[in-house]
């Protein structure tokens, strides 16, 4: 047998394992629902925490890798998020400007949707978030649900309880007033939370959000006041995220 020969049936065995593993990874059924916790979508980050920023390029990706694998999308108020096989629900924390400049058009392009987060104070603070007609634009898409990350991103862990309801009925009020719409999902500041504050927070929220240090699906016996997201982080592709979903399991 010659070399070049030789050549041609390596190459030809290796592309049949890649289509095989393609395949597998594709159409194997996760054991429950990722929700994924992204921040900023921009090429070039406004703040040292770089992690924090997919690039549009990434999050593109990460979606039509989704997509492929069989996923569709849900919201983060929809409880029957966590009831069906096959959902991913993504998220958006801080309400930042590029969630409507940059992921929204994304997500317009590929029939895709999620749910920001939006810190109240922070709302027209600067060029780099939301203002409220970006807010209501968002809502108005049809395809962003607005949730609550607190009206200042403390810790909440670390206020009073009297803090607490502050700053978690703030955030749902002012955010009900500039949307029009019930407000019943929120996600912790930091993913911290405890059993007080997570009995407040479940007395104004249907679902909160936290995200552990390892990856978690959410189960369908998940805790409302603590269900478990999975962080993107930037430099993730979406073959990546998809081998990172297949190794997670679900916490409850």
């Amino acid at each position: 047998m010659t070399k070049r020969r030789l050549a041609i049936i390596i190459t030809f065995a290796a592309l049949l394992l890649l289509i095989a593993a393609g395949l597998f990874i594709l159409r194997w059924t996760p054991c429950g629902t990722p929700v994924l916790a992204y921040h900023a979508v921009e090429d070039v980050p406004f703040t040292e925490s770089e992690h924090l920023f997919v690039t549009p390029r990434e999050l593109e990706d990460q979606i039509i890798w989704l997509k492929r694998a069989g996923y569709s999308f849900a919201f983060a108020d929809d409880p029957a998020a966590f009831t069906k096989e096959k959902q991913v629900v993504i998220t958006f924390d801080d309400g930042y400007k590029d969630n409507l400049t940059e992921a929204l058009p994304i997500l317009q392009k590929h029939g895709a949707c999620a749910t920001v987060f939006v810190v109240t104070k922070n709302v027209g603070k600067n060029d780099n978030f939301l203002t409220e007609e970006d807010v209501k634009a968002l809502k108005d898409s049809g395809l962003v649900h607005i949730g609550s990350h607190t009206d200042g991103h403390y810790l909440l862990t670390g206020l009073s309880d009297e803090d607490k309801e502050k700053q978690l009925s703030l955030s749902k009020k002012r955010l009900e007033e500039m949307t029009g719409e019930p407000v019943t999902a929120m996600s912790y500041p930091g993913g911290y939370t405890d059993d007080m504050t997570r009995r407040i927070a479940l007395s104004h929220y249907d679902l909160c959000y936290t995200y552990p240090d390892t990856n978690w699906l959410v189960g369908k016996n998940y805790d409302p006041g603590a269900v478990n997201r999975i962080t993107v982080s930037r430099g993730t592709s979406g073959l990546k995220l998809i081998l990172m979903l297949k190794k997670a399991r679900p916490l409850s």
